[in-house]
């Protein structure tokens, strides 16, 4: 519906047009207006329709960018879901995690064995105080 009204912009702006062209055209006849005076109104009235033409045109541009913009919003998201429901009824499901979990664990236990101290930084003192034994309380 919105293009049909764009068109119906456009041909009313062409009948406007040719509307003026007309009344131009009889009124240097039935007034004797000169040359200059006449290529003034045209030039004037051909600039307000393309002045008009810009602006609908510059409305046309934001309208497609907010229809582009909502329409790709949807198809991600309608993507995202058919990804996700694939991977939930797939039958290796349990093995990718199992295999994700196992990466990451690996990760966590090279990255604590490449930062813990060296013996020498803590100069082999105690870190915390031992538990008292059951015994002594």
């Amino acid at each position: 519906m919105p293009r049909m009204k764009l068109w119906l912009l456009i041909v009313a702006a062409l009948l406007g047009f040719a509307a003026l062209l007309y009344f131009a055209a009889s009124s240097a006849q039935s007034h004797q207006i000169t040359y200059d005076t006449y290529v003034s109104i045209m030039l004037t009235s051909l600039g307000v329709i393309l002045g008009a033409l810009a602006i609908s045109v510059g409305v046309a541009a934001i309208w497609g960018y907010q229809q582009i913009k909502t329409e790709a919003a949807k198809a991600a998201d309608l993507a995202v879901t058919e990804r996700v429901n694939k991977l939930l009824d797939s039958q290796n499901l349990q093995g990718m995690i199992s295999v994700a979990v196992q990466r990451e664990g690996d990760k966590v236990y090279s990255d604590l064995n490449a930062t813990r101290p060296e013996p020498s930084e803590v100069n082999n003192e105690p870190i915390a105080e031992t538990y008292p034994d059951e015994e002594e309380s």
